[in-house]
């Protein structure tokens, strides 16, 4: 078995999903991705991310799932503790963690597939949740919840555009109402809650409506680039572990390496500082050479 496989439970489909890690290729190109700040790039990449990592078959997930995901995921291949730093009224540096196994069980409980069913003479629509993360106007938002729509028993598949023209005028209202019905349901959820300062909070809702589960995801992968840069210059020239295991590793596996090795140093660093200061004590390091 060449990957290491993560069991995802999710509560909508009450069921566990299959999952192959994040390695720190990947993790790198995530990166990159959200370092060029397109929210239809960043959206792609983690639907295909998703599609990719998944074992079973069957992965259509809507926008919930995903984000269940993606935080599982993220818990553990790179950290469960989210730390950022954020500048108080008073321009003080304030830094921050975020334990987001917490906000996974939170999203669990509320994580329900809503569907619904129209019929209109000959026409029936159906409707369910979001798949996307991210939708450039409303109306993407609303059209997004119908999924299939079926004429004279012919069902077509609202990919096929031309489908659409099939939608009797009312279903675009109806469509709006089920959006909005997804949202009010959600709408006590939020992504991040954190006091910090003097009487000072981040309140980040998860809401449908303007985009702020796409800027949360960009928030968990984020990472100053030019640091991967140095910890892979560091991890192979100074550390002498190979190129392979880097990009073969999970991004919390090459953090255990990096934590082993800088035991490693210290206790070295300690032995020296005793042999210096007993110079009647043999070094044994020399010895062994």
């Amino acid at each position: 078995m060449d990957n290491f496989n993560i069991k995802i439970f999710l509560n909508s489909k009450k069921q566990y999903y299959t999952f192959n890690e994040i390695k720190y290729k990947t993790y790198k190109n995530i990166v990159k991705t959200i370092l060029n700040n397109n929210n239809t790039d960043v959206s792609e990449l983690f639907n295909n991310l998703i599609s990719s990592h998944c074992v079973n078959n069957d992965n259509n997930f809507n926008f919930l799932e995903k984000l269940c995901i993606l935080l599982a995921l993220r818990i553990i291949c790179i950290s469960p503790v989210l730390d950022f730093s954020v500048l108080d009224k008073n321009k003080k540096q304030q830094f921050i963690s975020v334990d987001l196994t917490k906000l996974l069980e939170q999203l669990q409980l509320k994580n329900e597939d809503f569907t619904d069913t129209q019929t209109i003479e000959n026409v029936k629509i159906n409707f369910s949740s979001p798949s996307d993360f991210f939708y450039n106007t409303f109306e993407e938002h609303y059209i997004s919840t119908i999924k299939n729509i079926t004429v004279n028993n012919v069902t077509y598949n609202v990919n096929d555009n031309s489908a659409l023209d099939l939608l009797p005028t009312s279903s675009l209202k109806y469509a709006k109402d089920f959006f909005n019905k997804i949202h009010d349901t959600l709408n006590d959820l939020f992504l991040l809650k954190v006091n910090f300062g003097k009487n000072e909070k981040i309140d980040l809702p998860l809401s449908l409506k303007d985009n702020t589960i796409i800027e949360f995801l960009k928030i968990l992968f984020k990472r100053d680039l030019l640091s991967l840069y140095e910890f892979e210059y560091f991890f192979i020239s100074k550390a002498n572990l190979s190129f392979d295991l880097l990009y073969n590793s999970t991004p919390a596996e090459l953090n255990v390496f990096m934590n082993i090795y800088k035991k490693d140093l210290e206790e070295r660093n300690k032995q020296q500082q005793s042999n210096n200061l007993n110079p009647l004590t043999p070094n044994l390091n020399k010895i062994n050479e």
